[in-house]
């Protein structure tokens, strides 16, 4: 455990203690630093409620409670005296309920971290006033009702021009993806929304995501076909829309993802034959159509990538022809 008297070090400005195995409750001492500006007990098998002291110390800029054992909700005015606050790592805890709408104050935050908890409902936190967020990690959580305004909430964050992470991952989230994805920043490396309930389409206005890194909307209940609009990506390295209701063919614009690592579309009903364009994609590794309706022969362009060793599944295809001789 913590001992009390660290309370007593009224100059220290961070604390950090992370990676240890430290246990019980963190004392209530600690509210005693009011020059604190860096907390970082993340890592160590800390209990109890949200720490309520830490609301109290303005200078905090950045706090760090992941990996541990904290349950309860967060005080529903968490940043109300945290003017100052940049950074916030909840992660790998038992919190539950909602997230705090008084987030939407925090104007100065540049990362929210909350994955791996119990929270539930709505998200119903403005973004618009979060000018300087980046990164935004909600995944493996319970969020959403599985309804059709869940996402509302992506059209604040339009306003966040750094915004460079998305992940909303493992969640409960329904309805469609708002257009307004169009709006997000161009400067977005990662798109996570897979393992969600989500529906309709995939909107064209992807394409205006250019410098996304990571794409993965697997495992949702997406219909229509995979826009052409997706080759534009020429950034992209990850590609999974795997488990999802998507027709029609593969693009051959995915021949235009040259860096292209991990591509995944198994358990859809896509038709038609493998593009060879995808023979373009020289660094990939893993290309993954199992479970689809796929038609043809195997194009000897996509065998003649020396990447390609980690997988190649095209198993319960429709599938003929010969193998390749090259």
């Amino acid at each position: 455990q913590l001992p009390d008297f660290i309370g007593n070090l009224s100059a220290l400005g961070i604390l950090l203690i992370r990676w240890n195995s430290l246990g019980g409750q963190i004392p209530t001492t600690l509210g005693l630093l009011r020059n604190l500006v860096y907390l970082n007990v993340a890592e160590n098998q800390f209990s109890g409620m949200f720490p309520r002291w830490i609301c109290n110390i303005s200078s905090l800029e950045l706090i760090y409670l992941t990996v541990n054992r904290f349950s309860g909700s967060l005080p529903f005015d968490i940043l109300v005296n945290l003017p100052n606050l940049k950074e916030l790592g909840v992660g790998g805890n038992n919190f539950v309920g909602s997230i705090p709408d008084s987030l939407s104050n925090a104007s100065n935050l540049e990362r929210l971290d909350l994955p791996g908890n119990q929270f539930k409902g709505k998200v119903s936190i403005d973004f618009s006033s979060l000018k300087n967020l980046w990164w935004l990690n909600l995944e493996q959580n319970n969020l959403g009702m599985g309804t059709a305004n869940d996402l509302d909430f992506v059209t604040s964050l339009t306003n966040c021009s750094s915004l460079k992470s998305l992940s909303l991952y493992d969640n409960q989230f329904g309805g469609e993806l708002p257009h307004s994805i169009a709006n997000l920043s161009s400067t977005m490396i990662q798109f996570s929304i897979g393992g969600n309930q989500i529906s309709g389409t995939i909107p064209p206005g992807i394409r205006n995501l250019v410098n996304l890194v990571a794409l993965t909307m697997d495992s949702n209940q997406l219909h229509g076909t995979i826009p052409d609009v997706i080759g534009e990506l020429k950034n992209l390295q990850v590609l999974f829309l795997f488990r999802n209701f998507l027709q029609g063919s593969i693009p051959p614009s995915l021949g235009n993802l040259t860096k292209l690592a991990d591509l995944a579309l198994s358990f859809n009903n896509l038709q038609g034959n493998i593009p060879s364009s995808l023979g373009n994609c020289q660094n990939l590794i893993s290309f993954r159509a199992s479970h689809n309706k796929l038609t043809g022969a195997l194009p000897y362009q996509l065998l003649s990538i020396t990447t390609l060793s980690l997988y190649l599944d095209l198993s319960y295809n429709l599938l003929n022809g010969s193998l390749p001789l090259q």
